[in-house]
């Protein structure tokens, strides 16, 4: 084919060769912060051999601007999606008619789903990620600092959806450059970043001229949200009120208050919240003014500036207008020959602009929610079976996250919902690793993750085998670090009717402490065994009642100090034996009686034995005194 059947206005360049294909047709579709799509049509001199090998190539569409000797080149790069053929073209059974679509390098992010986890990332920093991994080219033109994201999930949404929905949530759009043979996504926060079209001085008529101008110019206002309230919560400072607040002055007035009222919940602080609102408050207000055209300016594409140099009606106060969306027709017709029709070239846009004075702020768009509940496997840093922060958070293991480690960076620090949670007070059971854990997300949120509960599986048994110790219940802990099924405490109930029992077991030490009164009674027998010493002490009176016998053994000695008077009242006989000796041993005097009959040893050396008769019997009786008196 040669090289004069590619028309100087509208050409199409491919890796099938520069002049291989002569374009019939252009449609272009692109707007602001979105896909562009391109639709051709074209016939190749010769069949094309094997269509899909072309499929995801680069192609450059490139439309001349300005007159045929003079002027620019606008371009449309992008890479083919599909292409069917058409048929024959008249008066050429080697050729072939052709359909393509043309669209970015990002939309093999648009068709790749993912879950997924960043962590401490800017929007910048995730985004780069991403794009990357498409091949994607991109530039930024910001002003602002963008915020860290402690954590942020992608969920189940394509990697497309999670950039979009991530810039615009940080107020940043974007839109794509073309050159020949590439395109670049720009993304930028503010109005200066736009780029004045080639034809950038424009006039508006809507009588035929002979020269390019917008044909068409209509301007549109409408009544949107003029105020915007969010409120969310920190867990940290629970009593602090978080709001974010903010208002545009908008069209509508008699319509009197359109306040829009959210809840964010733990999402961000509350400046950035404040930050947000604001954004997102714009994105609305924006919709109030904006303008439609139709033009033949060849040059315009979305991001691109223009002013009016002339205007049929009159020039805006504001005479200044970004192209936020643009739809553009082109075509060239075959003659007979299969060549371009020189003469009728065809050309028009259709076009929605704003004015620049404030920035493009795309709308927010909505969360993938997680409906109900997951579960999620607890990890540890190397080392640790218990990892946790000053609030009782853990981390977790999801089992959609293909990247994560099991370690301590597999997720965000999550709060543990708990039976009963107070000041100071309440029940506390923190899960451990390798435990499966029950996991909500607040609002439906998967940045907002909060474990509920626990649950048994293949590998983590229940404590007591369920089919033949269905009745018992209990809790039973696990010593740790490195402790076995050995080592731990416990609390039990056995429910079996006639075996009822209540289990206790320490596995080190038991501490009770109550602080008035403690009642126990037991109605039948009790055995206390003690392994070692026994300690009991008293801090007032004790009394011990016992209705039937006291049997006590002492396995070595028996010391009993009684620090004042001591009583032992018998109603019967006692009968004291010892092996070997008795010795008692009074500080003041000792004695003995029954009835009538006394004895009485004082510490001074006296002995005194009283009675209404008194007898002394023995082998030998041995009496020696200094002096002894006979009666």
């Amino acid at each position: 084919m040669g090289k004069e059947k590619q028309h100087h206005f509208l050409q199409i360049h491919s890796s099938l060769g520069k002049d291989a294909l002569v374009l019939e047709r252009l449609k272009v579709r692109e707007g602001m912060s979105r896909l562009f799509e391109v639709r051709v049509g074209f016939t190749a001199n010769q069949r094309i051999a094997d269509m899909k090998k072309h499929i995801g190539e680069g192609v450059t569409v490139t439309l001349k601007v300005g007159s045929k000797d003079g002027g620019g080149e606008k371009h449309f790069h992008g890479h083919f999606l599909s292409m069917w053929e058409l048929g024959k073209p008249l008066h050429n059974s080697d050729g072939q008619r052709y359909e393509a679509i043309i669209v970015p390098k990002a939309w093999s992010a648009a068709n790749r789903t993912n879950c997924r986890i960043f962590q401490d990332k800017t929007v910048k920093k995730i985004v780069e990620t991403i794009l990357g991994e498409h091949g994607v080219a991109f530039s930024w033109k910001l002003k602002k600092g963008l915020y860290t994201y402690r954590y942020c999930v992608q969920y189940n949404e394509t990697d497309w959806d999670f950039v979009c929905r991530l810039l615009a949530h940080e107020g940043l759009c974007f839109h794509f450059e073309h050159s020949s043979g590439s395109h670049t996504m720009v993304i930028t926060d503010h109005e200066k970043a736009w780029s004045k079209a080639v034809e950038g001085s424009v006039v508006f008529c809507s009588r035929p001229t002979g020269v390019a101008h917008i044909s068409s110019w209509y301007a549109g206002f409408k009544a949107t949200a003029n105020s915007i309230i969010e409120h969310g919560f920190d867990f940290e400072t629970p009593k602090q009120k978080v709001k974010a607040t903010s208002s545009e002055q908008v069209p509508g007035g008699p319509f009197g208050s359109r306040e829009l009222f959210g809840y964010f919940g733990e999402d961000r602080p509350i400046k950035d919240g404040a930050n947000l609102a604001a954004l997102h408050l714009k994105g609305i207000a924006q919709e109030s003014e904006s303008y439609r055209a139709v033009s033949d300016y060849r040059s315009f594409g979305v991001g691109l500036t223009f002013s009016f140099k002339e205007h049929e009606d009159e020039i805006p106060p504001h005479n200044e207008f970004v192209i936020t969306e643009v739809a553009i027709e082109a075509s060239v017709p075959l003659n007979a020959d299969n060549q371009p029709s020189m003469g009728n070239f065809f050309y028009t846009n259709s076009f929605r602009c704003i004015p620049t004075k404030a920035p493009y702020v795309p709308r927010k768009l909505p969360k993938p929610m997680v409906p109900g509940l997951q579960t999620a496997t607890v990890t540890c840093a190397p080392g640790e079976e218990i990892y946790v922060d000053e609030h009782g958070r853990i981390k977790v293991q999801f089992h959609w996250d293909r990247e994560g480690q099991y370690d301590q960076k597999s997720s965000c620090w999550i709060r543990v919902a708990q039976s009963w949670a107070g000041e100071n007070w309440g029940a506390q059971f923190i899960p451990r690793e390798g435990q499966e854990v029950l996991v909500e997300f607040l609002s439906g949120d998967p940045d907002l993750p909060l474990i509920t509960g626990s649950v048994y599986n293949g590998k983590n048994k229940m404590p007591y085998e369920p089919l033949s110790k269905k009745n018992i219940s209990g809790l039973k802990s696990r010593s740790t670090t490195k402790g076995s099924g050995a080592n731990y405490n416990e609390i039990s109930f056995d429910d079996t009717i006639g075996k009822e029992l209540l289990l206790m077991h320490a596995e080190k030490d038991h501490t009770l402490t109550v602080e008035h009164d403690q009642t126990d009674e037991v109605e039948n027998d009790r055995t206390t065994t003690i392994g070692n010493d026994d300690t009991l002490i008293v801090k007032n009176d004790q009394t011990d009642d016992i209705k039937n016998d006291r049997t006590t053994t002492v396995g070595n000695n028996d010391t009993l100090a009684v620090k004042n008077n001591q009583t032992v009242d018998i109603t019967g006989a006692q009968a004291t034996t010892a092996g070997k000796t008795i010795t008692i041993d009074a500080g003041q005097s000792i004695t003995l009686k029954t009835g009538a009959a006394s004895l009485t040893m004082e510490a001074s050396g006296a002995i005194s034995i009283k009675g209404t008769s008194i007898s002394v019997e023995g082998v030998t009786i041995d009496m020696k005194a200094a002096k002894i008196s006979l009666n």
